[in-house]
């Protein structure tokens, strides 16, 4: 064998030898996030990243199952340098690979990390498709609302989170027959109980229940077997009636036409948003279930501090303010008061009228007095309230006297810096 034939045998030889090692290299490993449609890969696939192109943007890739690698687009795949932590992470994706996500806000962002606070990555059109291929493992709160930032990938490649509150996640593997209108659950839950005004959790954390509007009549009131909604107020009666549903946000639903639109902020509590007269009403309601037992808890309350007066004296009077003469159904009669015409008794009152407990201490004033008394003066059709601060000790009633503008939703909120005030004796 001359030299020459010995070189080109050995230069070919290690071409051969270059080939064949370099067909054993691979790049990596990696799972298959969103499969394209009408291909033979799946989503979650575990496939074998052999080589890639920067300038096609695209894998070369080995599924195991082919005899020829195959390209696939770079952002359907998620890459691993380990493939153990690619078969891993492929179980997760498996779990959500027929899961998808329908957004529905326009200009709803995507964010680099599962937190409000993070870089935004993609702002969406209503309507956008996203596939989804995990979930943050627990609830959090964004503002008001509460719920799961899903991990999802848009149909142009951009991998981010978003917080599930716009969105629709469904099922593509369901049957369009068999999918159930997701307003169609919220209402359901939602509509299965009655609510009151969230104004009344306030009075009962300030224990200053107002009995006037305090009212078991007064809520919201859902009757799904009919599809009517009635909402009672203090002032009105109003009543929606609906055929359809439209889903707004992942918690929000439009009644047929209307322009009523329900959220659910929570198991216990909505929002309801409605027009009135041509005007817009946003009012929050809850689930409030012993309503009536608070409401003769209260009652219970002014009878006791009444009945606590009669106990004291039926008749206290003053040498400088007249006398007082309380009656055991709640009336009184007021004589020789002429020094307090007009600056705190109207004129023209004949001086008879109701006693009331209407009215509340604030928790700067509870240490100070036992309560506030009102005494609604006759004057012609009218009953006009005269209000004190008032303690009781000793057979010694003292008033001290509070302007209407010192009273803020039936709570005394402080007590005037000259205070007028009036003492009397039971007799």
């Amino acid at each position: 064998m001359n030299s020459k034939y010995l070189r080109i045998l050995t230069v070919f030889f290690i071409v051969i030898v270059t080939f064949t090692s370099c067909s054993k290299n691979i790049l990596g490993y990696g799972n298959i996030l969103w499969a394209p449609e009408d291909s033979t890969f799946l989503t979650g696939q575990s496939v074998t990243i052999i080589s890639e192109s920067e300038l096609a943007d695209v894998y070369l890739i080995n599924d195991g199952i082919s005899e020829e690698p195959a390209r696939i687009e770079r952002w359907r795949v998620e890459f691993f340098k380990d493939e153990t932590l690619a078969k891993e992470k492929s179980k997760t994706i498996l779990e959500y690979k027929t899961i998808f996500a329908r957004n529905l806000k326009d200009g709803l962002l995507i964010r680099e990390k599962p937190d409000i606070n993070s870089q935004r990555v993609y702002k969406m059109r209503k309507s956008q498709i996203l596939k989804v291929f995990d979930r943050t493992d627990s609830i959090t709160s964004v503002g008001q609302y509460e719920g799961y930032w899903y991990h999802v990938i848009t149909e142009d490649g951009i991998i981010g989170y978003c917080f599930d509150h716009y969105l629709d996640i469904y099922d593509s593997s369901v049957k369009p027959e068999e999918k159930i209108n997701p307003a169609e659950l919220l209402l359901n839950a939602a509509f299965s109980k009655s609510y009151h005004p969230l104004s009344f959790i306030v009075m009962i954390n300030d224990s200053a229940i107002n009995l006037k509007l305090f009212r078991p009549q007064t809520g919201l009131f859902p009757d799904l077997e009919n599809h009517i909604l009635r909402i009672v107020t203090n002032a009105y009666s109003i009543s929606f009636d609906w055929n359809f549903l439209t889903l707004i946000d992942k918690r929000s639903f439009e009644l047929g036409e209307t322009g009523t639109i329900i959220t659910v902020l929570s198991d216990t509590k909505l929002q309801i948003s409605y027009f009135y007269e041509g005007k817009k009403v946003i009012t929050n309601y809850v689930v409030l279930e012993n309503i009536e037992d608070i409401i003769l808890g209260e009652t219970e309350r002014r009878e006791a501090l009444y009945s606590s007066l009669l106990e004291t004296g039926t008749n206290f009077s003053s040498n400088a303010y007249g006398n007082i003469k309380m009656q055991f159904d709640g009336s009184f009669i007021w004589t020789d008061y002429d020094r307090l015409v007009p600056q705190i008794i109207p004129e023209g009152s004949d001086g008879t009228g109701k006693i009331k407990f209407d009215n509340f201490l604030s928790s700067s004033l509870v240490d100070e007095y036992t309560g506030v008394i009102s005494f609604g003066f006759r004057y012609g059709n009218k009953n006009i309230p005269v209000n004190f601060l008032y303690t009781l000790e000793d057979k010694k009633l003292r008033l001290t006297y509070v302007p209407e503008n010192d009273i803020t939703k039936n709570i005394v909120k402080k007590k005037s810096i000259s205070p007028i005030v009036i003492a009397f004796s039971a007799n």
